[in-house]
């Protein structure tokens, strides 16, 4: 039976990771894309910032939200 614990529990870590990957990758993808697209619409350093830390606050907080629930 110590066996089949384990396994659970190493797929549940495997479920896990797999889980932060899907949600964390599209975040690093945007904010690598993101000042590179707005630059190329004609947003100076400045709105990039800001933009950037508008997206970063709105997700911290609505992730923060979500996981006290």
């Amino acid at each position: 039976m110590p066996g089949e614990k384990d396994d659970r529990h190493q797929r549940s870590l495997r479920m896990l990771r797999r889980a932060i990957f899907w949600v964390s990758f599209p975040f690093g993808i945007l904010f690598f894309v993101l000042p590179i697209y707005s630059k190329d619409l004609g947003a100076t350093a400045l709105d990039v910032g800001i933009l950037d830390l508008v997206i970063l606050a709105v997700a911290t907080l609505t992730f923060g939200y979500v996981l006290e629930e």
